[in-house]
């Protein structure tokens, strides 16, 4: 959440699964930024299922869409967010057509993020910010901003 500047309005989260980061973060906006919106994106309907029933029990203002990535309408999301979805590169894909015009991407990457940075600067530009990650020391939170094709 220290990613967070306070002027976003929406925050996207794709393959949002069991929750993290999507749900977790919508929790913790709840104090830190209560005006932020959410939307989480799970194509899976069994999880679709659950984040809606769990954002229901604890009364957490959600949009949850059952739906694939490629099938949602423009969000012009300010955050983008998504863990163990794709690599790098398809990420961006995925990512930009949401993107509003100052956001940012918030992807926590495995071990293998250099080798996905160096190849998905072959197909996009983009400013990078690295944040360590406080669960694995060779992986890192990777945020990125003026998403550009190459």
């Amino acid at each position: 959440m220290n990613c967070i500047t306070g002027g976003e309005s929406s925050w996207l989260d794709f393959g949002s699964g069991g929750g993290f980061p999507g749900l977790v973060c919508a929790i913790l906006a709840q104090e830190l930024a209560p005006d932020l919106r959410f939307t989480l994106v799970e194509s899976d309907k069994r999880k679709s299922a659950f984040l809606l029933n769990t954002s229901r029990a604890i009364d957490l203002k959600v949009t949850i869409l059952a739906k694939r990535i490629e099938d949602v309408p423009p969000q012009n999301a300010d955050i983008i967010s998504a863990r163990a979805v794709a690599n790098l590169a398809k990420l961006l894909e995925y990512a930009k057509p949401h993107l509003s015009d100052v956001g940012k991407c918030i992807f926590p990457k495995g071990e293998r993020f250099e080798d996905e940075l160096r190849d998905a600067r072959k197909q996009w530009n983009f400013k990078l910010s690295q944040k360590p990650s406080i669960t694995d020391d060779n992986a890192a939170i990777l945020v990125l901003g003026d998403i550009a094709r190459v």
